[in-house]
């Protein structure tokens, strides 16, 4: 097979091509997809952040209602006391 220098040209213009397709890609890859993923984890990092938070506030709300009914009871208790 004989190939002109016009076809040779050519063909190492188009592996030129693909080697700097390649590089963008690899560009693209390193520049952009790093900062994405660690987007990505972050946001997912914080939702479960706020799902814990929110049972822990829930928690706290509890104990609060439990310790107003237990302070109102102790003050029926001593008001009675008092009235006798």
């Amino acid at each position: 097979m004989k190939y002109s220098l016009i076809e040779l040209d050519h063909d190492v213009e188009n592996t030129v091509e693909s080697v700097g397709n390649c590089m963008d890609w690899q560009t693209l890859l390193g520049n952009y997809a790093f900062p994405i993923a660690c987007c990505l984890y972050l946001f997912r990092a914080q939702e479960k952040e706020r799902e814990r938070h929110k049972e822990e506030s829930d928690k706290w709300v509890e104990a609060l209602n439990n310790n107003t009914k237990a302070l109102v009871a102790i003050k029926e208790r001593i008001g009675n006391d008092g009235q006798e």
